[in-house]
């Protein structure tokens, strides 16, 4: 029967369409079904763009000064421990003492281990350490800042003992101006290996005998070719601080006895001939020309106006820095005579306010031949930077060609020469202290 709409006329085209759609559909049921392909996550990516955590530090010597705590005294060396600050794979540490841009860079092996550094500090007081770690990426942590204390190490240093050891040290400046420090290594004036602590001072004039900044450590004294007097504070172990030179000035009055430091020929530390409770004040002896100056220090880095001591025939001498070598307590005066070798030892006598009275070390009468040979062909430079084989007077330290030669002191005569130093390198040295 055929379809008849409504209106009554059949519809053979909508038929056709029906009879196709139930075809497909049949086909469709008859084939056979097939699941939704399916989708791999992507795998996540490798990636450590955060930072490592800082450093942890430990140190059994040396802990934390953060809450006021002290550690061992100062010259006594530290370890110190880095470990990671969390689980992260460090592969390094960079640290620096003193500094807040580390510079000193410890590798880990295996990754994630902690490693183990050591340190002296010179100083009594507060240090600080600062450490960062550097993982396997490249990352490195914030610098972490680790403070310590470390305590007064005890007597003040002998004169000449800038280690605090026992032992007479030298500084030197040579040809270069390179400036080295020889530590003493034993009671027969042996020095170990020169350490270079400063650069730059051509025709430098070195000494050195006491305290200027009242720290108990010898600082050395020098007038470089700028003509200025300056003190060097050392650190406790023979280095010079960082930006810690200061310039020596005068206090004089006009007429009164300022000295241009450029003109100084020679100038030796004498230590402090006046002693003052509670103020270390090294005083100074300079060659001026022909003419023995005396340089009271009167403190904080200040001279008092120059005292002359001798007016004539001091060109020709060579002085030394002094002790007391006669044990009398009062300082006395080497002084080497140009013309024919003759060591001269001039005693120094009590001044009426108790100390060394300056006029006697350029007083003839009060001098004794202290030893003969010390031409300066045979012994070019003559230090007696203090007394390094424990008998109580000061030693001299002598170049010869190519050599360095130690004497024990002795009351009226220096000792039998020993050579300590034959590299050759003795040759280059222009000023000892």
């Amino acid at each position: 029967m055929p379809i008849v709409s409504r209106a009554g006329a059949p519809h053979r085209g909508r038929l056709r369409l029906s009879a196709a759609a139930a075809a497909l559909a049949c086909l469709l049921a008859a084939a056979p079904a097939h699941a939704a392909p399916a989708v791999t996550p992507e795998a996540p990516r490798a990636s450590r763009s955060a930072n490592p955590l800082p450093p942890q530090v430990v140190s059994a010597e040396f802990p934390s000064g953060h809450n006021g705590q002290e550690g061992a005294p100062a010259r006594t060396t530290g370890r110190f421990t880095f470990s990671p600050g969390g689980g992260e794979d460090i592969v390094s540490y960079t640290y620096e003492f003193g500094s807040s841009e580390p510079s000193a860079r410890v590798d880990v092996p295996p990754a994630g281990n902690s490693v183990t550094v050591e340190f002296t500090p010179g100083r009594m007081g507060p240090h600080t350490l600062y450490v960062y770690a550097t993982d396997r990426a490249g990352n490195r942590s914030v610098t972490f800042r680790y403070l310590f204390h470390a305590a007064d190490p005890g007597l003040p240093d002998s004169p000449g003992d800038t280690t605090g050891d026992g032992y007479s040290d030298l500084y030197t400046v040579d040809d270069t101006g390179t400036v080295r420090f020889h530590r003493g290594s034993g009671p027969d004036g042996a020095v170990g290996v020169p350490v270079t602590v400063a650069e730059g001072w051509d025709g430098a004039l070195l000494t050195r005998r006491g305290d200027w900044n009242g720290d108990s450590y010898d600082d050395l004294v020098s007038r470089r070719a700028d003509g200025k007097l300056r003190y060097h504070p050392t650190d406790g172990l023979g280095r010079l601080e960082r930006n810690g030179e200061q310039e020596i000035h005068q206090f004089y009055a006009p007429g009164e006895g300022g000295i241009d430091p450029a003109t100084i020929d020679q100038v030796i530390s004498l230590g402090d001939l006046r002693p003052s409770p509670g103020l270390s004040t090294p005083d100074l002896l300079a060659v001026v020309d022909d003419v023995l100056w005396y340089l009271p220090n009167m403190g904080y880095g200040y001279l008092d106006a120059a005292q002359l001591i001798s007016a004539d025939g001091w060109s020709d001498r060579t002085i030394v820095s002094p002790g007391d070598l006669d044990s009398d307590g009062r300082t006395d005066l080497p002084a080497r005579d140009t013309s024919d070798g003759t060591l001269w030892l001039y005693r120094g006598s009590t001044a009426a306010d108790g100390g060394t009275d300056p006029l006697s070390l350029a007083d003839d009468t009060r001098r004794i031949a202290y030893g003969t040979g010390f031409t300066p062909a045979a012994h070019p430079l003559i230090a007696a930077p203090g007394d390094t084989d424990g008998d109580g007077i000061a030693d001299l330290w002598t170049t010869a060609p190519g050599e360095l030669r130690f004497r024990s002191g002795g009351g009226t005569s220096a000792g039998i020469p020993v050579t300590v130093g034959a590299d050759g390198a003795w040759d280059r040295v222009r000023s000892p202290a």
